[in-house]
Formats: C-alpha cells, structure tokens, sequence
C-alpha cells in the first residue's frame, strides 16, 4: 500500500506527464532536472532547472508543464507536505517521469 507522501507524488507525476508536450526533437536519453517549490495551497511558489538536457526546446517544454498546473494536489497534513512537498526535485524524460 502507498503512504501518503506517495499517493501526492504519483498524483503529481501524472498531472505532470499529462501537461507535458516533448519537442519533436527529443530523444530517450533526454532528462531534465526541475526544482520544484510549491505553497502549502499548492500553488506553485516556483520552478528552477537543476540538470539541463542539452536541449533548449526540451528544458522549456518540462518547464512549460510545471507552470501550466494552477494548483498541484497536496496532503492537506503541514508536516507531510513540509517535508515532501514545499519543495522537490523532478526528472522529465520521454520514456518516464519521476
């Protein structure tokens, strides 16, 4: 069974890859790192890119998904979020998103 930390955290993996359009030009070896730093409202407070692919349009793309989400689904309990959530780091690669 998925702790609540994982729940929020597969929930915001699929919203993600959802919003997510890779550039044509991408290829299966392309990973963008992405920090991410959300309210406890789950807005996002702001987005920063760690690991760059190598590939201008790609690392836009990745970023373009994290700030077309208006809200990102948070647990509601402040320790869980603080220490998950207020801020993390994703990868986007075409083959997965983690």
């Amino acid at each position: 069974m998925l702790s609540e930390s994982q729940k929020y955290q597969a929930l915001i993996r699929e919203r993600l890859s959802q919003a997510w359009y890779p550039p044509s030009s991408a290829t299966e070896e392309m990973t963008a790192r992405l920090q991410i730093t959300l309210l406890p409202t789950g807005e996002l407070a702001g987005v920063k890119l760690v690991a760059s692919s190598g590939n201008t349009a790609f690392d836009n793309s990745a970023l373009g998904a994290v700030k077309s989400l208006s809200r990102y689904p948070v647990p509601s309990e402040r320790d869980t979020f603080e220490t998950y959530f207020r801020q993390f780091t994703i990868e986007f690669n075409p083959r997965r998103l983690r």
